[in-house]
């Protein structure tokens, strides 16, 4: 199923247009591949390609204090091992990387320092 997000009047860097299962949108450029996202930085690829993948020292790459961590999960919404975040002892969103992608635009638009770890 296909989604697209509106742009609103505040400008951000990375403008996530569209998502569907197996590839995202972000400036005009398609991304078949999992990726990490902040408007402080250029797009980063991501080697994640399922939520099983995620252990304590990938959290502790992707954590930057002040900074609001979301995860997607893909497709569906996934649970990530309890155990782990407790471990990291960081703070992150779960859920599934259509609502992670519209979650991340509403929070860039805000100017909140947020990022999005995406699985595709």
């Amino acid at each position: 199923m296909e989604s697209q997000f509106t742009k609103d009047d505040f400008e951000i860097k990375h403008n996530i247009s569209n998502y569907q299962e197996g590839k995202i949108t972000i400036n005009n450029t398609i991304y078949k591949h999992s990726l990490i996202l902040t408007e402080t930085q250029e797009i980063k690829k991501w080697d994640i390609t399922n939520i099983s993948e995620i252990n304590e020292k990938v959290l502790d790459f992707l954590y930057l204090k002040d900074f609001i961590l979301i995860i997607g999960t893909g497709a569906k919404h996934r649970q990530l091992d309890l155990t782990i975040l407790a471990k990291s002892r960081i703070n992150a969103e779960i859920m599934s990387t259509k609502s992670a992608c519209q979650t991340y635009t509403i929070l860039a638009q805000e100017q909140r320092s947020v990022i999005a770890a995406l699985i595709i």
